[in-house]
C-alpha cells in the first residue's frame, strides 16, 4: 500500500481534496504557502494530520472560499481562519487569516520552495 492510499484510506479522499485545494491555489496564480503539519512532514518523520494548513493572501481570500464552494467544499469562516470540507471527507483545509505576520509567508516562501510535487504522497 502506498502512502497515498494509507492517508486517502485514514482520511477518507483526504488526498484527493489536497490535490484539488493546490491545483485551485495554482491556477488563481496568486502566492500561497502550505504550513503546520504536512509542510513540517517534508523536514522530518511523517505524523499523521487530518488538516492542511494553507496561507493565502488575504485580499484572494473571497475568491478563494467562492472556488472552494463551487468544486462542493463546505465553507466555514472563523475569526482567524477558515475551515473547507467535502461532505465525506476527513481532511479539513484551513486557510489562515490572522494578521500576526503570516500574510507575508506566502512571498516569503517562494524563494524557499525547492519542490513542487502535488503527487507527493504517491
Amino acid at each position: 500500500m502506498t502512502a497515498r492510499e494509507i492517508y486517502d484510506l485514514a482520511l477518507r479522499g483526504g488526498g484527493n481534496d489536497f490535490q484539488t485545494v493546490t491545483e485551485l491555489l495554482e491556477r488563481l496564480g496568486e502566492p500561497w504557502c502550505l504550513i503546520g503539519g504536512l509542510a513540517v512532514n517534508v523536514y522530518c518523520e511523517p505524523i499523521y494530520t487530518a488538516d492542511a494548513d494553507f496561507v493565502v493572501i488575504a485580499n484572494q481570500l473571497d475568491l478563494v472560499c467562492a472556488e472552494l464552494a463551487g468544486l462542493g467544499f463546505t465553507i466555514s469562516q472563523h475569526r482567524f481562519l477558515v475551515d473547507a470540507q467535502l461532505p465525506g471527507s476527513g481532511l479539513v483545509v484551513q486557510l489562515t487569516t490572522d494578521g500576526q505576520g503570516v500574510q507575508r509567508y506566502p512571498t516569503k516562501s517562494a524563494s524557499l520552495i525547492f519542490s513542487h510535487d502535488h503527487n507527493a504522497l504517491d
